[in-house]
C-alpha cells in the first residue's frame, strides 16, 4: 500500500483545521464525516475494480506475448492461417470444426496412437461409458496405426454378441457409410446418436465381408469375469478385466473374494485387449497386491518424473501374474 496515496486521499481528515471546515461543510450538505470516508472508500474500490476490468484484455494479451511484447511468431502464423481460411476459403467452414482439426493435426503429428483429443461429444460419451453403462451395441473399439476400426471386445449378452460379432472383426461400414475416414470415437458416436434403433454393420472377418443388423440398447458393462483352472492339484484363479470403469474395482473385489473362497493357489490377471479407462480404478486394484510404499505408477514430463506410492497395508501371499 502506497502511504503517500493514503495521505493524499485521507490526510485532510486528520488535519484539525481542515477537519473542522469539512464538518461545517458536511452539516450543510447533510453528510457526516464517517459517511464521506465510506463514500470515498467505495469510490476508490470501484476505481480499482474498473481498472482491473479494463486492463484484463491487455493482461491477457501480455500473457500471450514474449518478453519484448511481441505475439509469439509460431502462434501468429497459425492464427493467420486460421483467419485466412475463415475469411477467404470458397466454402463455409465451421470455426469449432477448424479448431478441432488443428488440434487433432498436432496430436497426429506426434505419431503416438495413445494420445487423443476428446471434443465435448467424445468426452461426454467416454464419461458415460466409464459410469459402467451406456447406450449402444456392446463392443469396445480401437483405431490401429493403419486407420482400421477394430473390435477388441464384445460384451457378454450384448446385442453385438447375439448378432454374432467377434473380437478382431474390422468395421468397414455403418448403414452403407464407409468408415475409411472415421476414428473409433466417430464410429461410437454414429452408433449412439443415430436416429434408428438399429444399425447395419459391415464387418471384415479374415478378409471376408459380412453385414449384420444390430439392435441398440442400454448396455450394463460387466468389465470383470473370472474362473478357476485346476492343474497338478493346484487351483489357479483367473480374472479378465476388459475396461477400467467406475464399477470395475467393485467387480474385481467381488471376483477376488469369490476366487479366494475357493482356496486358489495362484492368480492370473488378464488385461489383454483392455481398452483403458480411469487411472484410479487401476490404482485401487493394484493396491490390493503391492506391499505398502511400493511404486504403483509414475508420471513423466519433459521436466520431471513424479512417483506415486501405495499407501495401503493390504497385499496377497499367493503368486500373481
Amino acid at each position: 500500500m502506497d502511504l503517500n496515496k493514503i495521505k493524499k486521499y485521507f490526510g485532510k481528515y486528520f488535519d484539525k483545521k481542515k477537519r473542522k471546515k469539512i464538518k461545517q461543510e458536511n452539516q450543510e450538505t447533510g453528510f457526516k464525516l464517517y459517511q464521506v470516508i465510506i463514500i470515498m472508500i467505495i469510490a476508490v474500490s470501484i476505481g480499482i475494480i474498473s481498472g482491473t476490468v479494463i486492463a484484463y484484455p491487455y493482461m491477457t494479451y501480455v500473457r500471450n506475448t514474449d518478453d519484448k511484447g511481441r505475439v509469439n511468431r509460431d502462434l501468429e502464423q497459425v492464427s493467420n492461417v486460421y483467419e485466412s481460411i475463415l475469411n477467404n476459403y470458397f466454402e463455409t467452414v465451421e470455426k469449432e470444426e477448424l479448431i478441432e482439426a488443428a488440434i487433432n493435426g498436432m496430436l497426429k503429428h506426434l505419431g503416438d496412437p495413445y494420445t487423443h483429443y476428446f471434443d465435448l461429444g467424445e468426452r461426454k460419451d467416454f464419461n458415460e461409458r466409464m459410469k459402467g453403462e451406456y447406450y449402444g451395441i456392446g463392443v469396445e473399439l480401437i483405431t490401429d496405426n493403419d486407420g482400421n476400426i477394430i473390435i477388441i471386445n464384445v460384451f457378454d449378452s450384448s446385442p453385438a454378441k447375439l448378432a454374432g460379432v467377434l473380437s478382431g472383426d474390422i468395421i468397414k461400414a455403418l448403414d452403407d457409410n464407409e468408415t475409411e475416414d472415421m476414428t473409433s470415437a466417430d464410429v461410437a458416436k454414429y452408433i449412439k446418436e443415430g436416429q434408428s434403433e438399429q444399425v447395419d454393420v459391415t464387418l471384415d472377418r479374415a478378409g471376408k465381408l459380412l453385414t449384420v443388423t444390430i439392435n441398440k440398447q442400454r448396455i450394463i458393462l460387466e468389465s470383470v469375469s473370472s474362473e478357476v483352472f485346476e492343474k497338478n492339484n493346484k487351483k489357479i484363479g483367473y480374472v479378465n478385466i476388459s475396461l477400467f470403469a467406475d464399477n470395475t474395482y467393485n467387480q474385481f473385489q467381488n471376483a477376488i473374494t469369490e476366487l479366494e473362497s475357493k482356496e486358489i493357489d495362484s492368480l492370473i490377471i488378464d488385461v489383454r485387449n483392455n481398452s483403458g479407462g480411469y487411472l484410479n480404478a487401476v490404482v485401487n486394484i493394484t493396491s490390493m497386491f503391492l506391499p505398502k510404499d511400493s511404486i504403483i505408477y509414475q508420471m513423466q514430463t519433459n521436466k520431471e518424473t513424479i512417483k506415486y506410492y501405495d499407501t495401503t497395508v493390504e497385499s496377497k501371499s499367493y503368486p500373481v501374474i
